[in-house]
């Protein structure tokens, strides 16, 4: 409550009062930015114009009130447009003024964690969302970007590449350590044999026996998932042998994919899981 108060005013209360206080010695070096605005800075403005930190401070307030109103404004158009923060649908944003985009973008990322893009960086994106809607459309900035893929914005962090010729051993039950970071997943026959599992980013030309529809090109088992294509970048192919048992978003840590005589701890759109309350077999059980 005594923030607003000139300092002044307080030392001659204190003074009244016959209060002592500390001073803290950082507090005169104005080699720190809020020192010298507060002992050079205001000093001056203030001999020129007695109420000038009152009019800074007035102005403060009502910037504030301005800003809460206009994140008041973004929230309601997040709603508007589904309230999905990460995928906003590229036509109704279009369909909002200029400056409501740029409002609604920046909240976007604000809510997602993510840095907000820098003007320029801004600009661009919104010069793109004419683009055609096969078009794939990517505009990064330092901590985040944006893709344009299939009629939607996508709002996502940097989507590290995973790097050629990675591969690693995996026993199914531990958690696997990937170039993107720790999966929580397990992997187990649904006979209760151990395995020995390699796993390593996709090449292309796999293929895996789903339950029920037998022997599946992993080509089309993806395309049928309609996968983002910076999704696509990042799937991990677990092997038994030379046989692709399933397949994993290393980004998310989920299951995509899982063959049949498998059960996952958590399956995808196209997997077998065990009944609830059941775990994997795992070795040892």
């Amino acid at each position: 409550p005594l923030l607003g108060r000139p300092r002044a005013e307080l030392e001659a209360e204190a003074a009244r009062r016959g209060l002592a206080w500390v001073e803290d010695p950082s507090n005169a070096d104005t080699t720190l930015d809020r020192n010298f605005l507060r002992r050079t800075v205001m000093p001056l403005l203030e001999s020129r114009w007695p109420h000038a930190g009152a009019a800074l401070a007035a102005a403060a307030r009502h910037a504030g009130e301005a800003d809460a109103l206009l994140e008041a404004l973004a929230a309601l158009d997040l709603a508007r447009l589904g309230g999905d923060a990460a995928r906003l649908p590229v036509a109704d944003l279009a369909e909002l003024p200029a400056q409501r985009r740029r409002l609604l973008i920046r909240y976007a990322s604000g809510q997602l964690g993510l840095p907000t893009p820098p003007a320029r960086r801004l600009e661009t994106l919104l010069a793109q969302l004419g683009a055609r809607p096969d078009a794939e459309v990517r505009v990064a900035w330092p901590g985040a970007e944006a893709r344009l893929w299939r009629g939607h914005l996508y709002l996502l962090a940097p989507v590290p590449s995973l790097p050629v010729g990675w591969q690693a051993g995996w026993d199914g039950e531990a958690s696997l350590a990937t170039p993107l970071g720790e999966a929580r997943v397990a992997l187990a026959r649904d006979d209760g044999e151990p395995v020995r599992l390699r796993v390593a980013p996709r090449r292309g030309g796999e293929w895996l026996r789903l339950a029920g529809r037998g022997r599946r090109d992993l080509k089309r088992l993806l395309q049928e998932l309609d996968l983002p294509p910076w999704v696509r970048e990042r799937l991990l192919v677990v092997h038994q042998d030379s046989e692709a048992v399933a397949v994993l978003d290393a980004g998310e840590g989920r299951w995509l994919a899982v063959a049949e005589g498998w059960l996952s701890d958590a399956p995808g759109p196209a997997g077998s899981r065990p009944p609830a309350g059941r775990r994997p077999p795992v070795r040892g059980r």
